[in-house]
């Protein structure tokens, strides 16, 4: 065993016999290797975003931005489905090719403190989701 492998594994004795570990420190332990895969994940999302996101028509982009603003305005709770549906009753002629930039509209939404995770999900009301569960949305902004 390496010096790295200790490092990265002190439960384990010099000659590759386990030395005894509390409870509390194996859950420990695997709680700091979790975080370094969990971190991995967030950042490939980071990235796979802001590549959606560049990629994205730039007008839809604004346009996508003034719909959850207005959502925002007139519902305390709400999902990307009613943000969708204005856009489709206020821009009809405003499309992108890429609809997972929503994910990036919504993000840059809590960003500007328009609104923040219900931490609760619903089932999406549009066909090409499938009734996939979709997050919910507090307004910061209902009721300014």
């Amino acid at each position: 065993m390496n010096a790295a492998t200790r490092t990265m594994f002190p439960d384990m004795g010099i000659n590759g016999k386990e030395t005894p570990v509390s409870a509390a420190e194996a859950a420990r332990l695997e709680a700091i290797a979790r975080a370094g895969v969990i971190q991995k994940a967030e950042d490939a999302k980071a990235a796979a975003l802001a590549e959606v996101e560049a990629n994205a028509d730039a007008e839809w982009k604004l346009a996508a931005m003034d719909a959850v603003r207005t959502v925002a305005l007139k519902h305390s709770v709400f999902a990307a489905d009613d943000v969708w549906a204005f856009l489709e009753k206020v821009y009809p002629n405003q499309d992108t090719h890429e609809h997972r930039v929503m994910g990036a509209v919504m993000r840059n939404a809590q960003t500007r403190r328009w609104c923040i995770s219900a931490g609760t999900y619903r089932k999406s009301s549009r066909l090409e989701q499938k009734r996939r569960p979709i997050p919910e949305y507090i307004s910061l902004l209902s009721g300014e």
